[in-house]
């Protein structure tokens, strides 16, 4: 928002406002760390004033896509166990009571299958993930090796004044083409003067 040149001058005259004690601060106040605090309570103030406070969110709250109605159910399970335990140890405080201990076998119980499920969601959207991309690239299969072919310069489209070297590789440079076709032609026009030559030699006549 400070790039917004009436809210730059904004917060300019209300730091200016904040901190335009500071000169006399200094002058009474030998701990640098009251200062700074004071400094950055000015900064801070003017900033919340002219941009406003943004609240982050929480991803780690908001990510509930494997907490459905089978985990919440187990959950709240756990929960209403936990309570009853609790209320069984009220009653008893000496803790020996087999009715505790019973309560305490459930509960562990509980808590495994609780985290069971929980991991067993977890892999289920995990793998639903997978699948997804592997089927959205199995869908894109075809444009996927058409931009590799591209990329690599193998495209199926034709390429009319594309020459390639000595290595196959395409030349896109012009003077590098030029080179290559005078090499080309220098080797063909060799070896025709070359089969000339060969020609024109007379062959020994048996006798």
């Amino acid at each position: 928002m400070l790039q917004d040149e009436s809210d730059k001058n904004k917060f300019k005259c209300r730091l200016k406002e904040n901190i335009s004690g500071l000169d006399e601060l200094c002058m009474k106040e030998l701990d640098l760390e009251n200062i700074w605090q004071n400094v950055k309570k000015g900064l801070v103030d003017a900033a919340t004033e002219v941009c406003g406070v943004s609240k982050r969110k929480n991803e780690r709250k908001n990510n509930t896509l494997c907490w459905d109605d089978e985990i919440c159910m187990e959950v709240e399970a756990k929960k209403r166990e936990w309570l009853d335990l609790l209320a069984t140890k009220a009653a008893n405080s000496s803790g020996t009571n087999g009715d505790i201990e019973r309560k305490k076998v459930v509960f562990r119980h509980l808590n495994k299958r609780v985290k069971k499920v929980v991991e067993r969601k977890k892999q289920e959207r995990t793998d639903k993930n997978y699948r997804r991309i592997s089927d959205n690239f199995q869908a894109n299969i075809k444009m996927f090796w058409k931009l590799v072919r591209t990329a690599r310069g193998h495209s199926k489209q034709p390429m009319m004044n594309a020459i390639r070297d000595e290595n196959g590789y395409i030349l896109n440079d012009e003077v590098l083409s030029l080179k290559r076709w005078k090499e080309y032609f220098e080797s063909v026009f060799m070896s025709e003067e070359t089969t000339c030559v060969l020609s024109e030699v007379e062959t020994p006549k048996e006798e």
